[in-house]
């Protein structure tokens, strides 16, 4: 009972936040018949994969591309819950440009055009007739590799295993990129192992798409699914303590002082501030330490471009500018490392690389009739850290990007919405605003990873900061999938 005699409301589960990986797992408890609460600070549910409206046009708050559709964890989710008809994720093709300094590259994506992006890379990258052998086998290491082999090569660092077969700058600034736009990391981070885990289902799969209806489509269709077994879904409130008795996780309050009282409570923000807001006192001193030492991605900047007609005809644009001297032809692999190096720093790299999906490629109806929507990206340093450069500069540097290697886009522009890391740091709830909350390198995957789990007992977390293999979102769906499971087994066991 709570103050004058009021009931509390009384859940088996309660989940912080609607991102992926909190409704991949709630949906799976209250199909099992528990009674389950979702609790979002914003005013809409989806965490990275919410949006916003303007002027007709359906944006995603995050920058996507969803490399399984339902060929990975979302279709197990809606398999899970039942489902007859699952999310449609829309194809586009071209899938991909790849374009910057000696490079062109399209790519459809199918398995029969890839030794054609193969040869047309090779090419552009000048290899020699010697080297080709060895980067064959490298290329072909994710679709032939066992597991064992894959997870024999997690404590490797992508830079090193790519070194192993090739010193080509041209190759590296590709792989580099592509490693950036998997983890957001950069490649000497990066664990290999796991860069080819995910290569090696997206080839098995061969089902890159969007969802039809944006990204938030995803969280959702598993929320949809939720409430179909009772679930419910509280918005606009903060979550501002995780209560404990007697050592076990018993609830939470929201910051507009409400108790809402469970048997366990999912965190699906970072597990720093799952512990902050759970009381570092409640933690073994070993516990928190650890989870202090876990490094987080990078953040990202963003912006938004509607244009008055469709000019890109790819799904993704991926371009790299080189803001060096004319006269500095030609560059290194230690200039591809400088790169990242002064991305960390906060310093506007002469190298200058960014990611741009195209949805309404995919999608044509999350936009009016004949306009096409661009929402490009790119990775700069955690929001509160001393930067070199501001951030609007940093804005400014990755349009002049993409309107310097894709010229015709800039005499299209209705108009461009901007976002800085404050943003993301502001609306996904995590510090700093890493895109991945616990990154994937080399230290943090495989049997390294957090588990779902926590030392207090009925406190688990899921999404991308424990658990689980994968890109992005799939990351937090299958860590959604496998905290649910977690749960499942503890109450089958009567420990939760």
């Amino acid at each position: 009972m709570g103050k004058g005699g009021i009931m509390k409301p009384f859940y088996d589960v309660i989940i912080i936040g609607t991102g992926v990986g909190g409704t991949a797992a709630g949906a799976i408890l209250a199909r099992e018949g528990n009674k389950v609460l979702f609790i979002e600070k914003n005013a809409r549910i989806g965490g990275a994969c919410s949006y916003y409206t303007r002027e007709g046009v359906h944006v995603d708050i995050g920058a996507h591309m969803f490399s399984r559709g339902n060929r990975g964890p979302f279709g197990e989710v809606q398999r899970r819950l039942g489902a007859t008809q699952l999310i449609r994720f829309m194809m586009c093709d071209p899938l991909m440009r790849f374009k910057g300094p000696q490079l062109d590259i399209t790519e459809r994506f199918r398995l029969h055009t890839v030794p054609r992006m193969y040869a047309s890379l090779f090419r552009q990258a000048g290899i020699h007739a010697k080297e080709i052998p060895s980067l064959l086998n490298y290329m072909a290491t994710p679709l032939v590799a066992s597991d064992k082999r894959v997870d024999a090569l997690n404590s490797q660092n992508m830079q090193d295993f790519l070194e192993s077969y090739t010193q080509n700058p041209a190759i590296f600034l590709f792989m580099s990129i592509m490693t950036g736009l998997y983890f957001v990391i950069p490649f000497w981070w990066a664990s290999a192992g796991e860069s080819l885990w995910c290569t090696k289902r997206a080839f098995r799969s061969l089902a890159p798409g969007y969802p039809k209806g944006g990204a938030v489509a995803v969280p959702r269709t598993f929320l949809d699914g939720a409430r179909s077994f009772g679930a419910e879904v509280i918005e606009n409130a903060r979550v501002k303590h995780i209560r404990l008795q007697r050592g076990r996780a018993k609830g939470v309050e929201t910051a507009d002082g409400r108790f809402f009282e469970s048997r366990a409570v999912i965190s699906t923000t970072s597990l720093q501030d799952t512990v902050k807001l759970t009381g570092r006192e409640h933690f073994p001193p070993s516990y928190r330490d650890h989870v202090q030492q876990i490094r987080g991605s990078m953040s990202a900047i963003q912006a938004k471009i509607l244009l008055d007609r469709p000019v890109v005809q790819e799904g993704v644009l991926v371009g790299v500018r080189d803001r060096r001297p004319s006269q500095e032809a030609g560059f290194s692999g230690q200039d591809v490392r400088t790169m990242w190096e002064d991305t960390i720093e906060g310093r506007i790299p002469r190298l200058f690389s960014f990611y741009c999906p195209v949805p309404t490629n995919f999608d044509p109806e999350l936009a009016p009739h004949g306009k096409q929507l661009l929402t490009i990206t790119t990775a700069v340093q955690l929001s509160g850290h001393s930067a070199v450069d501001a951030q609007d500069k940093w804005i400014d540097a990755m349009l002049e990007a993409l309107f310097d290697i894709y010229p015709h886009i800039k005499n299209h522009i209705v108009w461009i919405d901007r976002f800085t890391n404050r943003f993301l740091d502001r609306w996904l709830g995590k510090r700093g605003g890493p895109v991945i909350s616990t990154c994937q390198h080399t230290g943090q995957v495989g049997r390294l990873r957090h588990p779902n789990h926590t030392p207090v007992p009925g406190l688990y977390v899921a999404g991308d900061c424990a658990g689980a293999r994968g890109i992005g979102t799939e990351l937090a769906c299958q860590s959604g999938i496998e905290c649910a499971d977690t749960i499942l087994q503890a109450m089958s066991n009567r420990i939760v």
